[in-house]
Formats: structure tokens, sequence, C-alpha cells
């Protein structure tokens, strides 16, 4: 070999030695693959965090929401007539006993041994919760009334409630020698509701074949109803006085305020009677005892200058026992 070609050889190994020394590329450093978990020990996921929880909702009422009824008492009211019962749950009324009159078995008549599907005074609104003014339990400014001869010849019992957007004030006046009551309903947030004497109210005898059951006075024209009555009725006009009633007994409403609208429709198998009132601040009259002539051409002497009671339309014939 010329000493020519051994110099090109010698500086060929030298450019390429050099060249793998100083530009050799740097390698990338691998990314160290986690191995994977041995199917006999699965590794645990996380859990998953818990939602919080959501409020409960409550149930929106439709018209007034439902009521309690806890803590209901009874009122009793005593006079030489009658004994009363009523109750603090819907300020109605339980128990109507009649002193003067005796049954076969020589007992007080009674008119109402216990409130039936309608009690009597119950205020029934419009709309699904119809029943919340008898449901709610009214405060009174006294446990018992009694009234004499020789004592208290006039009381009052008034009941009183307010909660749930309602307010609702009924005053009844008793009097020791009569069988009337007064009868004063305050009420706010109710704009209409109906009265009624409530099932069976002033019907002692259901065995009778005379008439038995609701009836009214509007303007000149008395209407009977018994439980024959398929279809409810609304009667309008002048309205005198709405009764339950069997040939020799009667617990009617009579209108001190004006009233044009009567209800009469079936409760099961129970008529029912009941006056629409339409003011926040109406007065009645409630009589509750024997359909005797003096007596009541005596309550519509007492009523005349206020309205026309129609006592000859209500009375059957006189009571002479």
């Amino acid at each position: 070999m010329d000493k020519r070609t051994l110099t090109a050889v010698i500086l060929s190994l030298v450019i390429l030695v050099g060249w793998s020394i100083f530009f050799r590329p740097e390698q990338a450093p691998q990314k160290k693959v986690p191995s994977e978990p041995s199917v006999s020990q699965p590794v645990p996921s996380a859990p998953a965090p818990a939602e919080p929880a959501k409020p409960e909702q409550q149930p929106v009422p439709v018209e007034y929401p439902q009521a309690g009824t806890a803590g209901a008492k009874d009122v009793t009211v005593e006079t030489d007539l009658y004994k009363a019962v009523f109750s603090t749950q819907g300020a109605v009324i339980k128990y109507w006993e009649l002193k003067k009159y005796k049954d076969e078995h020589n007992m007080p008549v009674v008119l109402l041994k216990q409130p039936g599907l309608v009690p009597p005074l119950g205020m029934i609104v419009e709309g699904p919760n119809s029943s919340l003014p008898q449901q709610v339990v009214y405060s009174s400014n006294t446990k018992n009334l009694t009234l004499s001869k020789g004592g208290n010849a006039q009381g009052e019992l008034i009941f009183t409630y307010s909660g749930q957007g309602l307010t609702i004030k009924k005053k009844l006046t008793f009097y020791n020698d009569r069988y009337k009551v007064d009868v004063a309903i305050e009420t706010s947030n109710i704009p209409t509701y109906l009265l009624p004497v409530g099932t069976d109210f002033g019907v002692y005898d259901k065995e009778q074949r005379e008439h038995k059951g609701p009836v009214t006075l509007v303007g000149t024209d008395r209407k009977e109803f018994d439980n024959k009555l398929k279809d409810s009725k609304y009667l309008t006009g002048n309205v005198k006085w709405i009764a339950q009633e069997d040939k020799y007994f009667a617990a009617a409403i009579i209108p001190v305020t004006p009233a044009d609208t009567v209800s009469v429709w079936k409760q099961q198998d129970s008529p029912e009677i009941a006056m629409k009132v339409t003011g926040q601040e109406e007065d009645f009259v409630l009589y509750a005892g024997p359909k005797e002539y003096d007596r009541l051409k005596e309550l519509n002497a007492k009523l005349e200058h206020i309205v026309d009671f129609g006592w000859f339309a209500f009375i059957a014939m006189p009571l002479f026992w």
C-alpha cells in the first residue's frame, strides 16, 4: 500500500471516530409502563363522591293545609229547658237534649245523639278541603255554661280560631227560658261558605209517617225534602229559614242578615240542608226544640222587625203533651 492510500485510510477512520463521539443522537428516555394488577388481587377503585342530600319536598296544598285535631274538648251548656254539648273541634253541636219532654221510657227527648256526616253549625267551604273549618280545634271562652231561673238567665259561648291564613269567630248567646240561640259568625279569608242545620238534627222520630227531614221557606214557598232525594237542589230567593223537622220537633237556622241561596243534597243516605253565607259578619238565630204554636209565634214577634220568620208555615201542628 502506498503512502497516499495509507494516509487516506487513517483520515477516514479519524473522521468516523470523531463523528461518533461528537454528533451521536441522544436517546429519548423510555416511559415507565405500570405493571398490570394481578388478577387475584384487584386494585379497588376510589369511591365516587356522595351526592348532597336533596331537601325533602313538602306537599303544596291546593287550597288550605291539613289541620290538626289534637286537644279537642267538650263544652256543656245547660239551661232549665235543654242540655247541649259542643265540641271545640269545629265549634259544632254534638248533643242536644230537651228536659221538658219525655219519651215512652220517661227519658228526655234527644234531638241529636251524636254528630252525623254533617255536624250542626259546621262551616263548609269551597274547594277540596271543604271540611277544614270543622277539623280545626277552636279555643273557647269557657269550659261549661249553666243558666237557671235563680241564677244567670243569659250567657255566651265564644269559639275562636286563627291560623293557616284563616280567622273564624263564633259567638253563641243562650237564654234560660227560650229554645232560641243567637249566633254571630265572623270570618277572614273565607269568601263564602255553607252553614248547615246538621244531619238529622231536630228529627226525633224517624219512623213516623209524616214528613221528616229538611224543609225550607223561601219567600212564601215552603219546600220539603226527605231521603228520597236524588239530585242536589239549589233554591234562590228571600230565604226565611232552613230546618230539619219531624212531626213535633225541629232544629232551624233563621238568617238575621239577608240570605238568598239554599242548598239541599244527599250525603250518603242522609238528606242535608244548608244556607249559603257570603258576608264576613253574619247573624243568625238557631231554634232547637218543640214546634209549639205559642213559642214559635213569640219567636216570630221578636224577629218581625228584622225578618218575617213565617211561623205559620213552619208549624205542622200544635204540640200538646
